[in-house]
């Protein structure tokens, strides 16, 4: 078994994206990948029709998962209900998987062609 197929507990990753003149800096993201359990409920709760239901979840997601941004913590869910949505984006498709911490970004960009 390689390591590069499973989350390990407490594993953290981190991804540098730059920045989005109007959006948001530069980004150094901290956070903790999730298992998929967590991709299943997340698409659950975007078939509620109540937009509430989802944001809540998504707060609870970023809250629970994220370690920081560009240093800041990010436990206080009052605090994440305020991120601009391109950056709450940014922590779920992390989290979720949706998205490569830059260790996996550098791996697929030294990967032969194809792979």
């Amino acid at each position: 078994m390689t390591s590069d197929l499973f989350i390990s507990e407490n594993q953290t990753e981190t991804r540098t994206i730059p920045a989005q003149p109007g959006l948001h800096p530069d980004l150094t993201i901290t956070y903790r990948p999730a298992l998929g359990l967590e991709r299943i409920a997340y698409r659950a709760k975007g078939a509620n029709p109540d937009p509430n239901v989802l944001n809540q979840h998504e707060v609870d997601l970023v809250a629970k998962y994220a370690v920081s941004i560009n240093g800041q913590e990010l436990r206080d869910k009052d605090r994440v209900a305020r991120l601009k949505p391109v950056v709450r984006q940014y922590l779920i498709d992390l989290i979720l998987g949706y998205a490569a911490a830059d260790e996996g970004r550098d791996a697929r960009a030294a990967a032969p062609p194809g792979v």
